[in-house]
């Protein structure tokens, strides 16, 4: 019987900094281990609201989870290009920090009338933050020799910018907040 050889290409990572900049207001909504437990208490100070809506500040800029444009990332090849399947976007595209800088305005307290969803006939208002114009510059790496190629990761960033967005109130959550293009890949 003849032994069969598996040949396995080394992997050639590449980092590269991509940055997106908003085609629509950035809403950010930090959710806390203890909110997530909470009943349907409500804080009464809109200021503590809209600060505890915020991401970190790190040297002095606020921030976006790296996560989140990952994940939009992922969704956007399942949706829109199912023929690459999320576990392999997955394992393709890395974010290798945790946040991402927001560059742009300064975050400003955007309210909304909503629905209570314990009490459906209960109106509440939603206090997010709000970047009206906003960039996020993040390091991307990605394996050369691996099975996405760098136009098919930035092709599917960009429909992620246009159909899945980031944040709250994004496409992928029937609104329109959240969405971008992509800026500079280098």
């Amino acid at each position: 019987m003849k032994e069969k050889i598996i040949e396995i290409t080394k992997p050639k990572i590449i980092r590269i900094n991509v940055t997106i900049k908003g085609i629509t207001s950035l809403l950010v909504n930090r959710v806390y281990p203890e909110d997530i437990k909470q009943s349907t208490k409500r804080e009464k100070d809109e200021e503590q609201i809209f600060q505890r809506c915020l991401y970190p500040v790190i040297d002095g800029k606020h921030t976006f989870p790296a996560a989140g444009i990952k994940r939009c990332i992922t969704n956007a090849a399942h949706t829109y290009a199912p023929s690459i399947p999320k576990t392999r976007v997955r394992g393709s595209v890395f974010i290798p920090v945790e946040y991402c800088p927001i560059e742009g305005s300064k975050p400003t307290m955007h309210k909304v009338t909503g629905r209570n969803p314990n009490k459906r006939s209960c109106a509440i208002e939603i206090i997010r933050a709000e970047f009206k114009e906003w960039r996020i510059t993040f390091p991307l790496e990605y394996d050369a020799n691996g099975v996405l190629d760098l136009e098919t990761i930035l092709n599917l960033i960009a429909i992620a910018g246009n159909s899945v967005g980031i944040g709250g109130w994004r496409p992928a959550c029937d609104g329109d907040k959240g969405r971008f293009e992509i800026e500079s890949a280098k």
